[in-house]
């Protein structure tokens, strides 16, 4: 059976979201809505929290819209839960070393937390990607990229290999699609990204337009600079 990305809802986890929300008292909550195809909405919860020690921005989506209100309850507290413990985590770092740095000279470069969304498609596969940004200190701050790619009516994860046998495609052409892109820019990526992706056998992705966009960590095959590179692959 394929996993859900959510939990069942327990008074812990609803302990948790509440203390989560206490600790944002301060920040403004905004809630604004992207409609998308089908019964099925979006709206944007948003957090926003600015202190001596730190900067949260927080863009959240919540579902709407789904026949099954208890999947759709879980996914939006799991999602929740998740964005507020990553901005809780944030700013206790900051907090500690803001004290620490206290009568120090120069300025104290204030922690940062962004985390953002976009839907990409709604027509068969749901698929979400979300951007989580952190700096807490140092030359430059890290994004992370994941992504929601789920059945629109009970929020079943679509796997990799899902989508290779939905659609018919083979794991050795996608990979070779994707070196020869490499291939083309070599002084683009790191020396290994070729036998990198030669190895891997799962890849993040999500669905747009038509297309398997393929997606790698910022340093996983190529250098910050580089950002999160894409590539992409024509379901149809």
């Amino acid at each position: 059976m394929r996993k859900r990305y959510m939990g069942k809802r327990c008074m812990p986890c609803r302990l948790v979201l509440f203390l989560g929300i206490f600790i944002l008292l301060f920040s403004s909550v905004v809630i604004c809505k992207e409609d998308i195809a089908g019964d099925i909405s979006v709206y944007t919860l948003e957090y926003s929290l600015e202190t001596a020690s730190v900067n949260i921005e927080l863009k959240i989506p919540v579902l709407t819209g789904l026949k099954d209100r208890e999947v759709q309850e879980d996914f939006n507290l799991y999602n929740r839960d998740k964005a507020i413990a990553f901005a809780d985590q944030i700013r206790e770092w900051a907090d500690q070393d803001y004290y620490e740095y206290r009568g120090e000279p120069g300025p104290f470069f204030k922690y940062q937390a962004y985390a953002t969304y976009e839907v990409k498609n709604l027509e068969g596969i749901l698929s979400i990607l979300m951007t989580h940004y952190e700096f807490t200190g140092g030359a430059h701050g890290m994004t992370v990229q994941s992504s929601y790619n789920l059945s629109p009516l009970t929020l079943e994860e679509v796997s990799f290999q899902d989508i290779l046998e939905l659609y018919g495609l083979e794991l050795e052409e996608i990979k070779e699609t994707i070196i020869s892109e490499i291939e083309k820019e070599e002084d683009y990526y790191f020396s290994g990204a070729v036998d990198y992706v030669r190895d891997k056998n799962d890849f993040d992705y999500y669905i747009q337009d038509g297309h398997l966009a393929i997606y790698f960590q910022i340093y996983e095959i190529a250098p910050y600079v580089a950002g999160c590179p894409e590539f992409r692959i024509t379901l149809y």
